[in-house]
């Protein structure tokens, strides 16, 4: 109990170093926050199988380039 009692009395003091202005702006912009972070989880869910796909088409990609490279040595050894 004294823990929260302590807290509290820390908050008050902090709230009663700030101007009217700040805490206004600080009580639209915390809950605006909130919400465009919850929009953005709800949008990245959404997308996710296609981040999944072009993720793994992009390591495939770069594996078949990696093996184009790999044979251009290797074939490069024989037609000189």
């Amino acid at each position: 109990m004294r823990f929260v009692t302590n807290l509290a009395r820390w908050v008050v003091a902090l709230l009663n170093q700030q101007t009217p202005e700040t805490l206004i702006t600080a009580a639209v912009v915390v809950p605006l926050t909130g919400c465009v972070g919850l929009a953005l989880v709800w949008v990245l869910s959404h997308i996710l199988p296609l981040l999944a796909v072009l993720l793994v088409a992009w390591g495939a990609l770069l594996l078949s380039l990696a093996l184009v490279k790999f044979a251009q040595r290797f074939l490069w050894r024989f037609t000189r």
